[in-house]
């Protein structure tokens, strides 16, 4: 989002209707790729709220501002997510 937008709820409110809208299809698992992971706490947070949790981590993979940055893949599962088998 852009600066200074935060704090409003609309980032709530696209994520959980982007969540609902993938549960209605035949998805299992959702993935986040958060750009400069450790330094983006308002992202880190919103996807930690709606419940992902951090897959893995790509370390040093962009350069911003004269230094290397880190990417995060957080996942979330979707409906039964690994809990059943595929129909």
């Amino acid at each position: 989002m852009e600066s200074g937008m935060g704090g409003r709820g609309i980032g709530s409110a696209l994520l959980s209707r982007l969540i609902a809208e993938c549960e209605k299809g035949p998805w299992r698992q959702m993935l986040a790729i958060i750009g400069d992971g450790h330094n983006n706490a308002g992202s880190l947070a919103i996807h930690k709220k709606f419940g992902f949790t951090v897959a893995g981590q790509l370390r040093s993979v962009g350069y911003k501002m004269g230094d290397w940055r880190d990417t995060l893949i957080m996942q979330r599962a979707l409906g039964d997510g690994d809990w059943t088998l595929p129909e």
